[in-house]
């Protein structure tokens, strides 16, 4: 059955605070031990064959003090970054970036683990934002990323997310670079923002929306190029895993869910290349709703950066005198 969502109102702030508290638990570093049973030249004067518990030297466990869960395996060098650290030096970027009070920062979105092994947290204020055209405002965010078994290194990128259904994209993975130091003794991390990046990031971001707004396309060619977009393929028809059987079904899915959703942003924008645009950042901004991407949990962050690579593509393309939609959906005409 399929989700009828109405994307017609603005931002909920309150949603992504209340998440919040999801990832900002204690983290501890502990030693780590190996249990044996017997030792391999026993002493001759000693008795004792209770189990021995031998360090693992060189190595650590990450600990979720709220519930003693382990969070991951590091090497005793490892310099811990706590969610409330990284989220601490990401406002301070927020700040030097927009020139604004921490106190009235907002978050927009927590995107986590069921184990919170890892979070990317998206950071908004209300007073900081700019239309793309009139009656079509966005706001830039900083997203802060983290993680405790290094599925993640520590990042900040740069992403717009739009005041009216709260679709998001990541649009700038350099405009902050992170520089860990990890000497003897020596635990710093500096980051350097670069503000011209940002100015520049902004403007192409609306050149290209102006530019998909431009663009016609039909309203029966969305699906395939979603799929084209999110990089979907569909399991080979003689294959029935379970696996196989649960994307095909995610997938089904998907292709009812994005039909409601381009009737609705059709019905607002025409049939255009920026409705199709709004329809996949829709998707990937709230599959916790929809749960209708195949392997999106495991790398979401991929998912939020895949409909910018899309567009980079897209606009080059359709500059084309020789440019032929069909002969771009490919494959993809199938679906």
């Amino acid at each position: 059955m399929n989700i009828n969502i109405i994307r017609n109102i603005e931002i909920d702030w309150q949603v992504g605070n209340t998440k919040l508290n999801e990832i900002l638990f204690d983290v501890e570093m502990i030693p780590l031990f190996g249990e044996i049973e017997e030792l391999s030249n026993p002493n001759l004067f000693e008795n004792d064959s209770s189990p021995k518990k031998i360090p693992a030297n060189g190595y650590k466990g990450l600990i979720n003090k709220s519930n003693n869960n382990i969070l991951g395996v590091v090497s005793s060098n490892y310099r811990l970054i706590t969610n409330k650290e990284a989220l601490e030096m990401g406002k301070e970027i927020y700040n030097e970036i927009f020139e604004i009070k921490l106190d009235n920062l907002k978050v927009n979105k927590v995107i986590t683990s069921s184990n919170k092994t890892f979070c990317h947290v998206d950071l908004v204020h209300p007073d900081v934002n700019f239309n793309v055209w009139e009656q079509d405002c966005w706001y830039p965010f900083i997203r802060v990323t983290n993680s405790y078994n290094k599925t993640y290194a520590l990042s900040y990128e740069l992403g717009f997310v739009r005041k009216l259904c709260s679709n998001g994209v990541i649009f700038d993975k350099k405009t902050v670079k992170i520089k860990m130091m990890h000497n003897k003794g020596n635990h710093r991390i500096n980051y350097k923002t670069d503000l011209n990046r940002f100015k520049t990031a902004k403007l192409s971001f609306i050149a290209k929306m102006l530019s998909l707004k431009k663009f016609f396309i039909p309203k029966d060619k969305h699906f395939p190029l979603i799929c084209k977009c999110l990089e979907i393929k569909m399991p080979k028809q003689n294959r029935f895993s379970e696996i196989d059987e649960k994307i095909k079904d995610q997938i089904r899915k998907l292709k009812l869910d994005s039909y409601d959703l381009t009737n609705q942003y059709v019905d607002k924008d025409g049939e255009t290349a920026y409705s199709l645009f709004n329809v996949i950042t829709d998707l990937v901004s709230h599959q916790e709703e929809y749960n209708n991407i195949p392997y999106y949990s495991l790398r979401p962050s991929s998912y939020s950066f895949k409909p910018t690579k899309w567009i980079e593509e897209f606009v080059n393309e359709i500059e084309k005198r020789t440019f032929d939609l069909e002969k771009y959906i490919g494959e993809y005409n199938n679906y």
